[in-house]
């Protein structure tokens, strides 16, 4: 598209990066999950997650996507107006939500990583210290960090001949909308180029995935060009440096979907009454969105090889379970900012702030009121500022005067809108501010920080270009597709709850508990 085409496109995003709803809208209609008959339930329910996908892509780019996205889009339900509920949108409680209907306050999953204050050391989502990747020593993960159920869960407790699957580049994605009793769940790992999964889940791998596994799935695009980009480097070699660079290409989706292709032909997914649940999350369009931005040449290449890509999946579907038998939903986890130096070519302000930067000021910020400051922040991850309460209780500070004292030094950093403190965002039911609910349904106390800094619109921390209340961040598609589904437009407001509960009606189960409920006009009586 032109460069002029995109300056309108940055222009007019201006406008709309504003706070999103929180709460769900009156006067839906009523429509109780469980209800789907046996008979009129599909083969499989589907899942699949575009990881970083704005709604509006759908929009900017719909003159270069004729395939998956396409058949989508004229064939399905498309909710047109989904957004996420809660402030700090990253790929672990995004899925987390897809599976569970539950924001982070519940589900307990508040990040891709968060600050563990007994052991002072950085959390990763999904990992364990017990569980090993399946034959071997080296560490694997397991979904025991998640505190609620998810819709394979329920699927499997119904029956548990249910067949549950999930299959991403990342862990944490795979695990936690598998749920705790799921029959595997399976990533990508950059040590060995092979689709792995952990002991928490198998004690052998099925022959097909055995068989997969012979040979190093990215090996084949050593020294390979993709836009110019050379993967690999003269007389290097094929090692866990050059697997991980894959994932900033196309090939990282190729490489899921000939596994999941795999999955379909040779596993029992699909081949009985019983639904089963398969989720699928591409992850390449989220690495390349960050390592060149959206709008960048690579990006505008990934989303029409994303195109291709879902539209080769949807075959696979009608090939093997059969044309429909099968439903599915697709969404994104989150979406992301524009890069700065497009927002402010614009004439809107924004920019990037430097993490090591930002904690050096602020320290020193906060040391113009208080000596010795290094000890009483913990540290600091993305929006959420861990205190050493111990440290200041050895210093005689009161707890909530140190709250404050680093909420004051961090409001004056750049590109710091406003700083929340563990006391507001604890009494946030009793407040008027439009985004503390939003930051209230992401807190779980004790992993989330103790102060919550908010950004200014399109402003974001170096590690990640997403991860705000904002318009940019929050708006995802929604659509469902296939078997049992009404297709046409949706334009009412649909919080993100609401996608369990609707994935749980079709599968004939019910989510009990959960926010949100299904969607009742997508869905044939």
């Amino acid at each position: 598209m032109a460069s002029a085409g995109i300056s309108r496109f940055v222009a007019a995003m201006l406008i709309v990066a504003t706070v999103v709803f929180a709460a769900p809208p009156s006067g839906r209609s009523s429509f109780a999950a469980g209800q789907t008959p046996a008979a009129a339930r599909a083969k499989l329910l589907v899942l699949v997650v575009v990881d970083q996908m704005r709604w509006d892509y759908l929009e900017y780019y719909k003159d270069r996507i004729h395939l998956g996205f396409d058949r989508l889009l004229k064939g399905g339900a498309v909710f047109s107006e989904a957004r996420y509920p809660y402030a700090k949108t990253e790929t672990a409680q995004g899925h987390t939500l897809m599976a569970t209907g539950q924001p982070p306050a519940v589900a307990g999953i508040t990040g891709d990583q968060w600050y563990d204050r007994l052991s002072k050391a950085t959390i990763q989502a999904g990992e364990s210290n017990v569980h090993k990747l399946v034959g071997t020593t080296t560490a694997g993960g397991a979904p025991e960090q998640l505190l609620v159920d998810t819709v394979g869960d329920v699927m499997k407790e119904r029956d548990p001949s249910t067949v549950v699957l999930t299959a991403s580049w990342k862990r944490y994605a795979a695990e936690l909308t598998a749920g705790h009793h799921a029959d595997a769940a399976y990533w990508f790992d950059a040590g060995t180029g092979h689709m792995v999964t952990s002991d928490y889940y198998l004690h052998a791998y099925p022959d097909w995935v055995a068989s997969f596994d012979r040979v190093d799935l990215a090996a084949p695009y050593f020294g390979k060009e993709w836009l110019g980009h050379r993967l690999g480097t003269a007389g290097g070699t094929v090692d866990d440096k050059f697997r991980t660079s894959v994932r900033e290409t196309p090939f990282a989706n190729d490489i899921l979907l000939a596994f999941v292709k795999r999955m379909l032909a040779s596993s029992t997914l699909g081949r009985d009454d019983v639904t089963d649940f398969l989720m699928v999350s591409f992850s390449a369009l989220d690495y390349v969105g960050h390592a060149y931005g959206a709008h960048s040449p690579e990006l505008d290449a990934m989303f029409v090889e994303q195109d291709r890509q879902l539209g080769d999946f949807l075959q696979a579907l009608d090939d093997t379970i059969g044309k429909d038998t099968w439903t599915l939903a697709l969404t994104a986890d989150h979406g992301v900012a524009l890069p700065a130096d497009k927002v402010r070519a614009a004439g809107g302000d924004a920019g990037v702030i430097d993490v090591n930067t930002y904690r050096t000021a602020l320290r020193r910020t906060l040391g113009e009121k208080i000596p010795n400051p290094d000890k009483l922040i913990a540290t600091t991850s993305g929006p959420d500022i861990y205190l050493d309460y111990a440290e200041a209780a050895a210093r005689g500070l009161d707890g909530a005067a140190l709250e404050q004292a680093v909420a004051a030094a961090a409001r004056v950093q750049p590109g710091v809108a406003q700083v929340y403190t563990r006391q507001q965002i604890l009494g946030a039911a009793g407040s008027t501010d439009p985004f503390l609910p939003m930051i209230a349904a992401g807190y779980f106390p004790s992993r989330s920080g103790d102060l919550y800094v908010l950004v200014k619109p399109n402003w974001y921390f170096s590690t990640s270009a997403h991860g705000a209340p904002y318009e940019y961040d929050q708006h995802v598609p929604l659509i469902f597709y296939g078997h049992g589904i009404v297709p046409g437009r949706y334009d009412r407001k649909v919080p993100m709850y609401d996608l369990a509960p609707t994935l749980a009606f079709i599968a004939g189960v019910t989510m009990p508990g959960v926010p949100g409920k299904p969607l009742a006009e997508a869905l044939k009586k």
